[in-house]
């Protein structure tokens, strides 16, 4: 759904709430990417980290 003007109710937060937490992710899943980009030039180094913090932020998001 591109609009849910009550998307902030449903979610039972704040407007800075939301925002704090949503960027947070934002920024993890940011830093998830470039280590991946890092895994796939180099495949030697940070084997897991990828799979790991993208289950660990499935768990996170889980818990909304």
């Amino acid at each position: 759904m591109w609009f849910d003007l009550k998307h902030l109710k449903k979610a039972n937060l704040g407007y800075f709430a939301h925002a704090y937490r949503v960027s947070v992710i934002s920024i993890k899943l940011l830093f998830i990417g470039i280590v991946g980009l890092l895994h796939a030039i180099l495949p030697i180094i940070l084997t897991e980290s990828v799979s790991k913090g993208v289950k660990k932020i499935n768990v996170e998001i889980g818990k909304f």
